[in-house]
């Protein structure tokens, strides 16, 4: 969808300097400017709200990923897991999801977490 819309971009910014038409040119250009923008943004809000879309490291802007840890308390083991820059380390406070204590929480919320700072 991204790649199309950089095509789309492309021809209508080769489309107005070829053409001799520059006014009508220039508002097709500003209209496919526009939509394009707008269905990116569109895009990225749906991509939020389905909580599997993770924002980049607010330290570096890098690109971050979702991890699982195992820890191990006593003699029981029990999975954690935490969203980690991929580049400068920094992550999100982790989080168990899988645990003999009940207290588990799901990964799309340590997602969620993490992508809704603001």
């Amino acid at each position: 969808m991204m790649n199309e819309l950089l095509d789309l971009l492309k021809m209508s910014f080769r489309a107005f300097f070829a053409n001799t038409c520059w006014p009508a040119t220039l508002v097709l250009f500003a209209i496919a400017l526009v939509s394009s923008i707008l269905t990116l943004s569109a895009l990225r809000k749906a991509r939020r709200e389905s909580g599997y879309y993770i924002e980049y490291c607010p330290h570096c802007g890098a690109a971050a990923e979702f991890r699982t840890f195992t820890n191990y308390d006593g003699e029981c083991s029990y999975e954690s897991g935490a969203v980690v820059c991929t580049c400068c380390g920094a992550q999100s406070k982790e989080q168990p999801i899988s645990s003999y204590y009940g207290m588990e929480v799901s990964p799309q919320d340590i997602i969620r977490k993490w992508s809704r700072r603001r």
